[in-house]
Formats: structure tokens, C-alpha cells, sequence
């Protein structure tokens, strides 16, 4: 984030928008741990599979597959600072935007009411998100053999290694 000032007035203009949230790098503390807005998992899935994409100061680089994850039905608006990296693997996009992306959400979202109600959206997002944190969990009890001794309370206990330097 260009202006760490914006991160509140950010936060709230997502809640206000409402929209389901994937957040990379720098971001990710924007909205919390457990927040409602903000999914972890099955990015490519939903990204496939919804009718509007905003890609919010993200290029579509490596992480986004070059464009490729992103759904063909797909409505697409990119917001970027840069204008390479607005049209970077984005040959589709049908709107393109050179804002500064922290200003344009709180601008938009003290203009714009979805007025949609996306219930059955959010409860498939919320089903994959726990069906990917159950097939983590099988698969940390399966690294672990079994034995649950180095987690407490749902997190890993730390480690300390005596290393030679």
C-alpha cells in the first residue's frame, strides 16, 4: 500500500462495499484475522467463476497465472498506479484505470450501493474456504503421524534450533 495513511479509511470502504476479498503481499493485515470479507483460499476458483473482477493494485503476474485464472464471462477492471502494469497480460479487461487503488475504493464506495444480495455467493466461498482449511488440517495430522504434540491451541508451538554458525 503507496499511502499506509489510507489503511483505515481502506478497510472501511471494503465492509462498506461488501465484496469478497483476496489479499496479497503488503495487504494482507487490512482487514484482520477472520474477518468475512477476507478469503485465504480457492482464489482461482472464485476468480473463475465470478461475473466481476476488480484486480486492485495487482498485476496479473505468476500469481494470477498471466491472466489465465481469471474467469472468461468475467467483467474485469484493473487499478493501478503504474500503466504498465495496468495492462500487463490483461488483453480483456474492460475497464483500466491509472488511480492510485486505495483512492479509488473509498472514492467508489461513498458512491456506489451493490443493492444485489450475494448470499449463495459468499456460502460457496465460505464452503470452499473450509473444505480447503479441513484438507490443510488432514494433511498436517497425516506430516505429523498422527500426533497433534506440537500444536496448541490450533497453533504451531515455536521451535527454537541450535544451529552452529
Amino acid at each position: 500500500m503507496s499511502q499506509p495513511r489510507l489503511a483505515r479509511d481502506l478497510s472501511a470502504s471494503v465492509e462498506r462495499l461488501g465484496i469478497p476479498v483476496w489479499l496479497s503481499g503488503m495487504a494482507r493485515g487490512l482487514l484482520g484475522k477472520g474477518h468475512s470479507l477476507h478469503f485465504l483460499h480457492n482464489r482461482k476458483q472464485a476468480l473463475r467463476e465470478a461475473d466481476l473482477i476488480i484486480l486492485a493494485g495487482v498485476a496479473a503476474d505468476f500469481r494470477l497465472d498471466y491472466g489465465r485464472h481469471l474467469g472468461r464471462k468475467a467483467r474485469i477492471m484493473t487499478l493501478h498506479r503504474d500503466a504498465t502494469d495496468l495492462k500487463k497480460n490483461m488483453p480483456k479487461t474492460q475497464l483500466r484505470v491509472q488511480v492510485d487503488p486505495a483512492e479509488f475504493l473509498i472514492y467508489a464506495s461513498q458512491k456506489w450501493t451493490t443493492g444485489t444480495d450475494w448470499a449463495e455467493w459468499f456460502s460457496r466461498l465460505a464452503t470452499w474456504q473450509e473444505e480447503r482449511e479441513s484438507t490443510i488440517e488432514e494433511m498436517a495430522h497425516e506430516v505429523m503421524g498422527g500426533s497433534t504434540r506440537l500444536l496448541c491451541s490450533g497453533h504451531l508451538t515455536p521451535i527454537c534450533l541450535n544451529m552452529p554458525y
